[in-house]
């Protein structure tokens, strides 16, 4: 990914990393974990089942300790 933040002609593919994450229309996200801005996405759905994912599991060992 260095390569491309480093080259000045691929200003474009730079430009197409960066968008806005639904649910939020103040910010702007690079994202600069992905190879192509065609696996945002992907990337976004697996971020959230990953974070819901955790916190699925703390409330989990909570309940089985809270009576």
């Amino acid at each position: 990914m260095i390569e491309v933040l480093e080259s000045y002609n691929n200003q474009n593919n730079i430009l197409q990393m960066v968008r806005k994450r639904k649910g939020d229309k103040n910010h702007y996200y690079f994202y600069w974990v992905v190879e192509d801005f065609h696996e945002i996405e992907e990337f976004e759905k697996e971020y959230t089942d990953a974070y819901n994912l955790k916190y699925a599991g703390m409330l989990r060992a909570l309940k089985r300790r809270i009576r």
